[in-house]
């Protein structure tokens, strides 16, 4: 049996699909991913046939150049037109030859691969959307816009809004179509992400239960993780101390690109406090100057986040996943996207405290530092929350599952 999985963006974003494919191999499905060519040696080690689409220019490169990509005002329209619009030809090129010539049983696609949910649909191939963060369902029963908290009798202007954006989504999708010679329609879009066979949630139904307007056939599968290797790194080998545990710090793969101005206040910070620190991302080395400070460009939060002291990180929705799978307690500086929701989940859950990226200071962020390794309800929630979620099936395995339920109701 063969099947196609698509995804682009972020590690957040290959991550669970990576983790997703991982399971559909191992009950025996020969899968192929069609993704981003930066990401072709990732997913041959995560042992799944891979399939480029895209343009062929250095993915993060692309993002470090244009901070429209993180701004919380800009991004949204930044990524659908200069992310996701122009890569829909060539997705759904590519998806198209390797229907034809894989002729698998079913596409899941992530829901930014768009030109991969057309070419699906053009086929008449079932279709399942992979939603990896709640935002992008547009739930009008839990709404938190940049960290803002919409009530109750907002309902209808927030369904209205979705609306338009649905509707802006379609309109930008015309000429796209007539160059595709496949049929338009006003509400493309829309049908496009949410009419489908199945709709995945990847992420834990505590993290975010299910709502009376989540898409139709949705299930929430739980946080879909890839498997990697849980040793720790020999080049750490004696700073993770039981007696003085790191403060470990990261902005996932993309925030990171334009964090330049935290990694030094938040190291300064820790020195300040006379914490031990480890900093993830590219081009740390020079804050390394002290001894209790320790950097990395990229290691799995596996191998790290259960030994820290506490993790401070953007609400990626992959880092959030793990962070409360860790059972650490958080302090989240949103930037952009999903991230402010995350963090207002997060908070909500006592497990985590957020601070304002765009307005901090060493005088704010050391005083709620503080603030969370002396509460200790925080490092309680941390636990509980990490217990109960740790309980639940791997989303992974739970999405493999629907999947390979869906090939046998085609075979059927």
């Amino acid at each position: 049996m063969n099947v196609l999985l698509a995804t682009v963006g972020s590690l957040g974003d290959l991550h669970p699909v990576l983790g997703i494919g991982q399971a559909l191999s191992t009950a025996g499905v020969r899968v192929f991913l069609i993704s981003h060519p930066h990401y072709r040696e990732r997913t041959i080690s995560a042992g799944l046939k891979f399939i480029g689409a895209g343009p062929k220019v250095h993915l993060f490169e692309e993002i470090r150049k244009n901070p429209q990509f993180l701004d919380p005002q800009s991004a949204p329209l930044a990524v659908w037109n200069e992310f996701v619009l122009p890569a829909v030809k060539d997705f759904y090129q590519v998806t198209r030859d390797a229907i034809d010539r894989y002729q698998p049983v079913f596409v899941a696609s992530h829901f930014l691969t768009v030109g991969t949910l057309l070419a699906a649909s053009q086929a008449g191939l079932p279709r399942a959307v992979l939603m990896t963060t709640p935002t992008g369902w547009l739930s009008s029963a839990d709404i938190v816009i940049n960290g803002w908290s919409w009530p109750v009798f907002s309902r209808p202007v927030f369904r209205l809004l979705r609306e338009k954006i649905f509707l802006y989504c379609s309109r930008s999708l015309k000429k796209v179509c007539e160059d595709l010679e496949i049929p338009w329609y006003p509400r493309i879009a829309e049908a496009t992400l949410r009419e489908v066979e199945l709709n995945l949630g990847l992420w834990s139904p505590y993290f975010r239960p299910a709502t009376a307007d989540d898409p139709p056939r949705a299930i929430i599968c739980g946080f879909c993780r890839q498997i990697f290797p849980a040793e720790r790194p020999a080049s750490l080998k004696g700073f993770f101390r039981e007696d003085q545990p790191p403060v470990v710090v990261t902005f996932g793969s993309a925030a990171c690109l334009h964090a330049s101005d935290l990694y030094p206040l938040i190291a300064s910070a820790c020195r300040y406090l006379k914490w031990r620190c480890l900093l993830l991302g590219p081009g740390l080395e020079k804050l390394t100057e002290a001894p209790n400070i320790l950097t990395a460009d990229y290691l799995p939060y596996e191998s790290i986040f259960s030994q820290a002291r506490l993790i401070i990180h953007h609400g990626g929705i992959n880092t959030v996943a793990a962070a409360l799978q860790a059972g650490q307690p958080q302090l989240i500086l949103p930037f952009c996207h999903d991230q402010f929701d995350n963090a207002a989940r997060c908070v909500r859950l006592g497990v985590a405290l957020k601070l304002d990226r765009y307005r901090l200071s060493q005088e704010l962020l050391v005083s709620a530092l503080k603030k969370i390794v002396e509460n200790k309800a925080l490092y309680q929630a941390a636990r509980k929350v990490s217990e109960i979620i740790n309980r639940e099936a791997s989303g992974a395995r739970v999405a493999a599952f629907h999947l390979l339920a869906l090939a046998r109701s085609v075979d059927a």
